[in-house]
């Protein structure tokens, strides 16, 4: 049976129905991303030099939705989806998890490298046109690297990652946003969420990374 999940604003619709791209943006839905990335370690774990997750968050989208509205919100997610494409399209796998939230997985050779990546995202995002509007848009992200030399064959990689990575995000956020924040042990402990920052109805993301998949 066709599974539909409809939240309550089409910016925030993640049509689940069999498929394996996001109606919306037309990257992969989360399930299908995390498939692939987990295949492709698998299979290509002994040639892989380092391996990244990338949590991206849009800060304040609300307000962007309120200075203009919820179409012109489609479009600016559609928008920035294509832009992450234009730098992970070919080389890493790009989700959405729901509303304005991504999540990229990748293979790279260095932690330098991904932290070149996250900078193109925000220059990528910087230079965003729509129409004749330029947003005043930024964004929070978070990310994960690992050294594949020490990779376990009967570990879940990716679960572990994305985990990290989202920890990274949060702190991020709490932080003011408009940041990139590499994962460490000691982040969790710092997290405060500042709530004047955070979007209105942000308060359940809070562990959308952390749910079972």
């Amino acid at each position: 049976m066709v599974l539909v999940r409809f939240y309550h604003r089409r910016q925030k619709i993640l049509i689940v129905d069999g498929g394996k791209f996001d109606d919306l943006t037309n990257v992969f839905i989360f399930e299908q991303g995390v498939h692939k990335a987990r295949s492709f370690i698998k299979e290509q774990h002994q040639s892989i030099s380092h391996y990244a997750v990338i949590t991206v968050d849009i800060d304040m989208m609300k307000s962007i939705n309120h200075s203009y509205d919820y179409d012109f919100g489609d479009l600016f997610l559609r928008s920035f989806a294509h832009s992450l494409d234009k730098i992970f399209g070919s080389i890493g796998i790009i989700t959405r998890v729901r509303r304005n939230d991504f999540v990229i997985f990748i293979a790279v050779n260095s932690e330098t490298e991904v932290i070149s990546l996250i900078e193109q995202i925000h220059g990528q995002l910087d230079n965003l046109v729509i129409g004749k509007h330029r947003p005043n848009a930024t964004c929070s992200v978070g990310f994960s690297c690992f050294n594949m030399k020490s990779y376990d064959k009967t570990s879940d990689l990716c679960t572990h990652l994305v985990g990290q990575a989202s920890i990274a995000l949060r702190y991020s956020k709490s932080s003011g946003g408009n940041k990139w924040t590499k994962y460490d042990k000691d982040l969790a402990s710092k997290i405060t969420i500042a709530n004047h920052y955070l979007d209105d109805d942000d308060d359940d993301q809070t562990d959308i990374y952390f749910q079972p998949f």
